[in-house]
């Protein structure tokens, strides 16, 4: 099993256990995949974590680190454990530190995904979303573009955890005419999310506010992070509930891109 995976599981689930003010062996649910069902979900659910198997290979483990990593609800004075800031913290630093360790590693060569036929693509509503900048976002100034929506919130580590790797993406493909949406959850909306970017200055794709506001686009989120890649004609090619291993992401990237050469 890839130790990589399995030291951000431990994280993730003790993170998740003490947001919660629980003890680890949480129980959990079916949860962390690819799929739109769980979009009619309220955001702030709590679903219960669960624990990792050990001896599972590296995709189960991926698996169980999606289920894990989407059951977050933002944390309130109510539903935290008394020392669960200093803690959370911690494994916060932890989660980061590992991430940077996986960016680290030689990358493989990226190999493009089989994307489904245009035919069976969810064809997405017009939207307008406003940017951290003030800037308008349209569907129409989208077009022609292979386009990852992220919704994600300040207060999730996993969602941090794969900043690094956006960055990443965005630098590699952005002359390809690539573009990220992060689209914040958070209740706070535009002070959180500003202050957030404000520290983490090497942010280099598009941070939306108040995502919620995109809802009757992409329907409701129910766990996060939540990422969907969207065609050059603004349809739906995959969604994923929860962290993707950086290899699937990828190749499905390269895929949009490459459509329609």
């Amino acid at each position: 099993m890839n130790w990589f995976y399995y030291r951000i599981i431990l994280c993730v689930v003790v993170f998740g256990c003490l947001l919660l003010g629980t003890v680890p062996g949480c129980g959990g649910d079916n949860g962390g995949h690819s799929d739109t069902e769980n979009a009619s979900e309220p955001i702030d659910s709590q679903a219960s974590q669960k624990a990792a198997n050990p001896s599972g290979d590296e995709n189960s483990t991926m698996a169980d680190l999606n289920q894990a990593a989407g059951d977050y609800s933002e944390p309130t004075e109510t539903n935290q454990a008394p020392d669960a800031d200093s803690q959370r913290d911690e494994l916060e630093d932890e989660v980061n530190d590992l991430a940077q360790e996986q960016i680290a590693q030689p990358r493989p060569k990226v190999v493009a995904a089989t994307l489904p036929e245009p035919t069976s693509r969810r064809v997405l509503r017009k939207f307008q979303l406003t940017d951290l900048a003030g800037h308008s976002i349209t569907s129409e100034s989208l077009s022609g573009h292979a386009v990852l929506v992220v919704f994600w919130a300040t207060w999730c580590p996993p969602c941090k955890a794969e900043i690094p790797h956006l960055v990443e993406m965005q630098e590699r493909y952005r002359e390809d005419g690539f573009k990220i949406l992060g689209l914040s959850l958070d209740r706070d909306g535009l002070p959180a999310v500003k202050n957030f970017v404000k520290a983490r200055r090497n942010i280099n794709y598009t941070i939306v506010p108040n995502g919620m506001n995109a809802s009757h686009v992409f329907g409701r989120i129910a766990k996060i992070p939540t990422s969907i890649l969207i065609d050059k004609d603004g349809r739906e090619l995959k969604r994923w509930v929860g962290l993707v291993p950086e290899g699937e992401l990828e190749s499905w990237v390269v895929a949009a891109i490459e459509e329609d050469r």
